[in-house]
């Protein structure tokens, strides 16, 4: 190092050593401006010898004070509690609060459960889940065996009854759907003078299927009439008695669960608290470490790659210091609040309600359109008009051969007669022989 650098940065240090001299009172009174003001006649190995000396001091009275104030105890509790104490602290305090977190939600859902209205199958299957995984997920599985065991024996019996309602309505809408088409297409065919056959016979067929159907849904209603709602009703309201029992034990349970976890929270952050009171001189200890911290700032650019047994020394007693971190972590215990305590919560009216009712299910009535009758009257009088045509030909061909054969049979006599007159009369007029008397006198004359 050159005579001007080193006496620059030598020069810089002690005028930062004074400063620092002027905070503890047994430094004051040393006669470090001595040395600052002979510094130009000093070479560096004399003036190395004059900063071990001042070296030596500040570790004497740093000592001195750890020991005035205690801070080797005080060291090793804030060491103990900053590695050990103050993360389990925060270990189990998370845990805690993850723990209270979960059980105000699943204390939402249960609540929840209350009030349900129960329409179809669809809201018994829903409510049934939805109770007992809430009621899983606190825990209590072994209790709900006897009541899985009570809705494994209801459930189909409800959702029995609830889809052939709900079959019987579609059913019910489908048949007055088939009864208005039937009906609009009777109108078209009413207004039509003729019906051909096969427009007869497939709207016959619609109202046989109508009908049909008709006669299956009025069977399928008398039959759900008959079933015993009110005892299937009766069978939910102790079932539903049972649920709301363990919802409300549930409620209850996860209600003092919470509370005993936020004061064992709370008693855990008083404990911690009572450790950080133990480390006595908290002031004295950070001032002695912060003006530590600040003496090692003036002196380490100086010393460094210098071995100087005494700056070592003064610079072991500033590794140990954690104080600044144990203040930080003392301001942020006393400043943590944990959850407020639950209060058992206000129960709704009711848990669940069924509301399925009695009511008969309008059924439309069978069909029967004067169309067929029309149908049928025109399918009589035209097998009868074509008979009566045919028989008429019919009579009259046998008529002309009768007509015929009776002038055939009086016409042939009459001719036989007719020929052998005229055979006489020929024979009349042609000439007869003459015998030889006659001859003779002829032409004798």
């Amino acid at each position: 190092m050159s005579t001007i650098k080193w006496n620059e940065a030598a020069y810089e240090m002690l005028q930062e050593w004074l400063s620092l001299y002027n905070e503890k009172e047994p430094l004051r009174s040393r006669h470090l401006r001595n040395v600052k003001d002979k510094l130009h006649q000093l070479t560096e190995q004399e003036f190395m010898m004059e900063v071990s000396k001042e070296l030596h001091e500040v570790y004497k009275v740093v000592k001195t004070e750890r020991k005035q104030y205690d801070m080797t105890n005080g060291e090793f509790l804030v060491t103990t509690l900053l590695s050990t104490d103050y993360p389990a602290f925060l270990e189990a305090r998370s845990q805690n609060l993850r723990r209270v977190e979960k059980l105000k939600q699943l204390h939402t859902e249960i609540l929840s459960l209350f009030e349900t209205n129960i329409n179809t199958s669809s809201d018994m299957t829903s409510l049934l889940n939805r109770f007992f995984d809430a009621i899983s997920a606190y825990g209590q599985t072994k209790k709900l065996a006897n009541l899985e065991a009570k809705c494994a024996e209801y459930l189909p019996a409800f959702m029995d009854v609830d889809q052939k309602r709900e079959g019987l309505k579609e059913n019910a809408l489908t048949a007055q759907k088939q009864e208005s088409e039937l009906l609009e297409e009777w109108n078209q065919l009413r207004k039509k003078q003729y019906v051909t056959k096969q427009t007869a016979t497939g709207f016959r067929t619609k109202q046989h299927e109508y009908n049909e159907s008709i006669r299956r849904l009025t069977v399928a209603n008398k039959q759900l009439e008959e079933i015993d709602l009110p005892g299937l009703k009766n069978s939910f309201a102790n079932l539903e008695a049972d649920m709301k029992a363990y919802a409300i034990e549930a409620l209850r349970a996860i209600e003092k669960e919470i509370n005993e976890i936020i004061d064992d929270s709370e008693r855990s952050q008083q404990q911690l608290q009572k450790q950080i009171e133990k480390v006595s001189y908290v002031e004295e200890m950070d001032a002695h470490y912060k003006w530590l911290s600040s003496f090692m700032d003036a002196s380490r650019t100086f010393f460094h790659g210098k071995e100087i047994e005494a700056f070592d020394q003064v610079a072991d007693l500033y590794r140990s210091s954690a104080i600044a971190e144990f203040i930080e972590v003392a301001e942020e215990v006393q400043m943590l609040t944990g959850p407020e305590p639950m209060s058992a919560a206000s129960l709704p009216s009711y848990f669940a309600s069924l509301q399925v009712k009695e009511e008969k299910l309008s059924v439309p009535a069978t069909a029967d359109y004067p169309v067929l009758e029309k149908q049928q009257k025109t399918k009589r009088t035209f097998p009868f008009f074509v008979g009566a045509v045919l028989a008429i030909v019919l009579i009259f061909i046998v008529y002309m051969n009768f007509g015929r054969g009776i002038t055939d049979d009086n016409t042939a006599p009459a001719m036989t007669e007719k020929a052998e007159a005229k055979d006489k009369q020929s024979a009349e007029n042609d000439p007869k022989p003459v015998k030889d008397g006659v001859k003779q006198r002829f032409t004798t004359l």
